[in-house]
């Protein structure tokens, strides 16, 4: 398996896919801020709908999000800011 890993903004990667991490009620700093502003706000859209399950760990997948280079972004649930702890982040990570 090869890995790359590139010094750039998230929304200027050109990959397959793209994994975002985020709180499930608010966007996370970093690259998923840089990649709801750059997708001119659809990501705060979709948790407001809450689309992304509150579990952590929950996938969802966005194929070719707006502003973005990537064929996909793959937003993995944190759960809930409120009830975020280590075993949240193992949940996410083994997603």
């Amino acid at each position: 398996m090869e890995f790359t890993i590139k010094a750039t903004t998230p929304e200027k990667l050109t990959t397959g896919t793209l994994v975002v991490f985020s709180f499930a009620d608010q966007l996370t700093d970093g690259a998923a801020k840089a990649l709801n502003a750059a997708s001119k706000q659809h990501l705060s859209a979709l948790l407001a709908a809450e689309e992304l399950a509150k579990k952590p760990g929950s996938l969802l997948p966005l194929p070719r999000l707006a502003g973005t280079d990537a064929d996909r972004v793959l937003l993995v649930s944190l759960g809930s800011r409120e009830n975020y702890n280590e075993k949240a982040w193992r949940d996410a990570l083994a997603a």
